[in-house]
């Protein structure tokens, strides 16, 4: 066998793809892994540079399409120290050498997963660790430069009795650790071609990364010794053609959905009409509100580009989280209006809270007065935050507040607060995101329980409950607020 002939062969285009195919019809699926130990045992006892290119270029890829890791490794190291004998011994002194180190992170870092994991009561089976082998680290440092610029030298590997273990164990790792969202996956949900399942997460401990792998036995045991259920050349994945292919696999006589793919070929359903912005958000709600910008199958778009079919997508993050109101016009998801809207809710909160504490403050002469409890009362608020985002809001005035105080007797407002005394019981409403704010009841429909409501911010006056389908109630989707009665 001609190694030279291989060199191509992952190349749907090469001439030679069918020899490739001819090769493999010669050897049945239930036999493969049988095959695969053979060349294996091979390179083991008797290396050659012609064994070692086929290792390569065939049989390492063709182990990993079939999810026998042991096998993929072990072909790949032996074949990378007989074909390139020196970058294998230099490859190997780097690991030795970075070992202590690595060794010492990974066993600190295991260690607080346990302790993490018993604090909240999560029973694991094991968790364990491991570095990267002398082949991957080569195919990285000819991409890196040096030892120092590759950040995922160290694994973890943790085995949940089930599969919701094995998602209670990410969101401890992900409220415990500092993670990268980038690099986070979830194979459970959408597994690979191959069938492989697993959690994969990523923390940042001193200023290196430890990919962690969460799963069941189960899916340890296919990832590690799989089985030959499918297969599928890995070039393909950047080809549109091929990504059409697969997904026809998907598509029924009803077009409800669009399926589109990330950079590493992973399927995701989003409803027709999605965009761009819809596929970040559906990846993890921590990469959609990162989200800079995004390119579709490797060009720049837009962020209300519209997704068709097999699009591969690949969303670009920036440091800060900074989602913008308009967003809410780009996504056509409800998780994703979801997530923008209660950000947007709680960023606007925290940002009248700031407000009204200062313009209060200004108006007290730089202190707040410790009779403000009556204000509170009076407005049945429990919290003083609650009066600052009235008054951020410009729901309530500080000079109102200040008059309050100010009065003995019957207190009394000035003109522009949105909340009058009155003697006659007013029924009672929940604003949604923005607990204790003031409001009024709209004289136009007079709203009362249980007829179904809305919020209108009109400017000057806070917030106005109107009936739902009131006239007076404009289209401006901005200024409506959900509401419902106590």
């Amino acid at each position: 066998m001609d190694p030279n002939k291989l060199i191509n062969l992952y190349n749907p285009n090469s001439e030679t793809s069918e020899y490739m195919r001819d090769l493999l019809v010669k050897v049945s699926r239930d036999r493969l892994p049988e095959f695969l130990e053979k060349q294996l045992q091979l390179l083991r006892n008797s290396p050659t540079a012609e064994r070692a290119s086929l290792g390569l270029s065939l049989f390492s890829p063709l182990a990993n399409r079939l999810n026998l890791q042991v096998f993929k490794k072990e072909i790949e190291d032996l074949s990378f120290k007989e074909l390139h004998p020196d970058e294998y011994e230099l490859a190997v002194k780097m690991l030795r050498s970075n070992q202590a180190d690595t060794n010492k992170h990974l066993m600190k870092f295991i260690k607080d997963v346990e302790i993490k994991l018993e604090l909240n009561g999560i029973d694991f089976i094991d968790i364990s660790g491991r570095t990267k082998q002398p082949y991957s680290l080569y195919k990285k440092l000819r991409k890196a430069g040096t030892i120092g610029d590759v950040y995922d030298l160290m694994a973890v590997r943790v085995l949940m009795p089930s599969e919701k273990d094995c998602y209670r164990v990410l969101n401890c790792i992900n409220s415990s650790f500092d993670v990268n969202l980038d690099r986070y996956k979830d194979y459970i949900k959408r597994p690979k071609d191959n069938g492989y399942q697993s959690l994969h997460a990523a923390a940042l401990i001193d200023k290196s990364i430890i990919e962690v792998q969460i799963r069941t036995p189960k899916m340890h045991q296919h990832a590690e010794h799989g089985s030959a259920a499918h297969w599928h050349y890995d070039d393909h994945k950047t080809s549109k053609n091929y990504r059409r292919g697969l997904v026809a696999k998907y598509i029924r006589s009803s077009k409800k959905y669009v399926y589109v793919f990330s950079p590493s070929g992973d399927v995701y359903r989003l409803s027709d009409g999605a965009t761009a912005l819809d596929f970040a958000f559906a990846i993890h709600t921590g990469l959609g509100l990162r989200t800079k910008s995004v390119k579709i199958n490797n060009s720049i778009a837009t962020l209300d580009t519209k997704l068709a079919d097999a699009d591969m997508v690949e969303v670009v993050t920036g440091k800060e989280i900074a989602p913008k109101r308009d967003w809410l016009r780009i996504v056509k998801t409800k998780k994703a209006k979801q997530r923008i809207n209660t950000w947007i809710k709680q960023e606007e909160r925290d940002r009248y809270i700031l407000i009204g504490k200062q313009q209060l403050q200004d108006v007290f002469n730089g202190k707040i007065p410790d009779n403000i409890d009556d204000v509170l009362d009076y407005h049945g608020m429990k919290k003083l935050e609650e009066l600052f985002v009235s008054v951020g809001g410009g729901h309530i005035s500080p000079e109102s507040v200040k008059n309050h105080l100010d009065t003995s007797g019957t207190p009394k407002f000035i003109k522009g607060s949105a909340t009058v005394k009155s003697t006659k019981k007013v029924p009672k409403v929940l604003i949604s995101g923005m607990d204790g704010l003031a409001y009024r009841l709209g004289n136009c429909c007079n709203p009362a329980p249980p007829t179904p409501v809305v919020g209108y911010i009109t400017q000057g006056l806070g917030i106005t409950i109107h009936k739902q389908g009131c006239s007076e109630v404009f289209s401006d989707t901005d200024r409506l607020v959900d509401c419902s009665w106590l």
